[in-house]
């Protein structure tokens, strides 16, 4: 890992990301990777990421996805994990160094302004497409730094479908109140909540193969404290987005007991809630 690298074309645009860049964010963001490693992998198996490739993980943030990406292509292999924010970057590094993935390389570069001057073997990103404003363009920018016959592979929370799979069964309260203000406050922060349908339809309009789809979706029945201290962390996150749109009120929210109220109002019900559903999606370059 020779450092971080700042890309020519870097802009300072408006960012959408809803959830900020705060060290809770940061420590969201880990425990997000650990969560999601296991489904995050299958899907790479799935669209063919192997030993020896070289693989561009988008918005890498603090490093979780690239460097599952390190374990998957080997030391033959190679990693440029890009992100528009420098404190994530120097944190996805110093892991880096930590792990000992030395095939790893980050650059500061911004998503909506891709120009990079190589092509790649894959291209993996995990909840980035849903802060895209254009995503015909974005694919169109993606299917441009793949090599013939390249690969893309996203996964990406669809809020919409998440909220609507926690009315599944019995509509817990609490939880179909937090789910309804997590969708609200990226809705209205300019963000994708339906983003499978999205990306389908963006896919269409685009130079790759017919994409090839799934849905990763987890449920619990209250004994997960490490799955709701995550949702938790989410809404601290957003807080203040959620207080700006008039969505919910820091009383409301509650978010040091947050995650132990979700839990025991599915464990007092003897009930489940769906915590999550990963859109993923990949498509190989025509």
């Amino acid at each position: 890992m020779q450092g971080i690298q700042e890309e020519a074309t870097l802009k300072d645009q408006p960012s959408v990301y809803t959830l900020g860049y705060s060290d809770a964010e940061a420590r969201r963001l880990h425990i997000q990777g650990i969560l999601w490693n296991k489904f995050s992998r299958h899907l790479f198996e799935d669209a063919g990421i192997t030993q020896g490739m070289t693989v561009l993980d988008l918005g890498c943030g603090t490093g979780e996805v690239s460097f599952l990406l390190a374990g998957m292509v080997g030391p033959r292999g190679r990693v440029v994990g890009i992100d528009r924010n420098a404190k994530n970057l120097c944190l996805a590094a110093q892991g880096a160094r930590e792990f000992g993935h030395n095939q790893i390389e980050f650059r500061q570069a911004d998503l909506n302004e891709l120009a990079l001057a190589e092509r790649f073997d894959a291209i993996a990103g995990r909840a980035i497409s849903i802060y895209i404003p254009d995503l015909s363009e974005f694919l169109t920018a993606i299917h441009d730094h793949l090599k013939p016959g390249g690969m893309v592979a996203l996964q990406e929370p669809d809020l919409a479908l998440t909220e609507g799979l926690a009315k599944v069964g019995e509509c817990l309260p609490l939880a179909c109140k937090y789910f309804n203000w997590m969708r609200r406050c990226f809705e209205q922060n300019g963000n994708h909540v339906r983003i499978g349908a999205d990306l389908v339809k963006a896919f269409s309009e685009t130079r790759f193969s017919s994409p090839r789809m799934q849905i990763s979706a987890v449920a619990s029945m209250g004994q997960d404290s490490f799955q709701f201290e995550h949702l938790a962390g989410l809404a601290r996150s957003a807080s203040p987005l959620l207080a700006q749109f008039g969505i919910a009120t820091a009383e409301e929210l509650d978010v040091d007991t947050l995650a132990s109220r979700l839990r025991a109002e599915v464990a007092a019900r003897n009930s489940y809630v769906f915590l999550y559903a990963l859109v993923e999606i990949w498509a190989k370059a025509t």
